[in-house]
């Protein structure tokens, strides 16, 4: 009887080798796409606190008005959008002088914070406000 000697695979290496080079790419994949997830949100996450910190820096809530009837220690809230990146963003203002002194000064603490309504990502930014707002002298 003669053994044939012939060099090559047999069909159950050439399957094995397909099913374990399937389940390193499906391994890849998987990591790849997890990559990529955490480098959007994370671009989100930096617009977001790049738009609350432009609104804290150029005061374009400046020309709101605080009631006329404003008591220290109250916060007073304002909603508007901004237009970034073709997105809006929904931006909320909260001024409070914390006491009699602060409000007598003019000195108001400051949060802003910018959410993008689609991912519901927000950041928020903390600051003064230093002069005297619209309505209140």
């Amino acid at each position: 009887m003669h053994i044939s000697r012939e060099k090559g695979f047999t069909l159950l290496e050439l399957l094995a080798s397909i099913v374990l080079i399937g389940i390193i790419f499906t391994a890849l994949f998987h990591f790849l796409g997890q990559n990529i997830f955490m480098s959007a949100s994370v671009e989100n996450q930096y617009v977001t606190a790049q738009i609350a910190e432009r609104e804290l820096e150029e005061n374009r809530f400046a020309s709101l008005s605080l009631p006329s009837n404003y008591v220290p220690g109250n916060e007073e809230v304002f909603n508007y959008t901004v237009e970034s990146r073709g997105k809006e963003y929904q931006i909320t203002v909260s001024l409070r002088a914390e006491n009699e002194e602060e409000f007598d000064a003019g000195l108001f603490r400051l949060r802003v914070k910018a959410e993008e309504p689609e991912s519901g990502r927000a950041s928020v930014a903390y600051g003064w406000y230093t002069e005297k707002i619209g309505g209140v002298e």
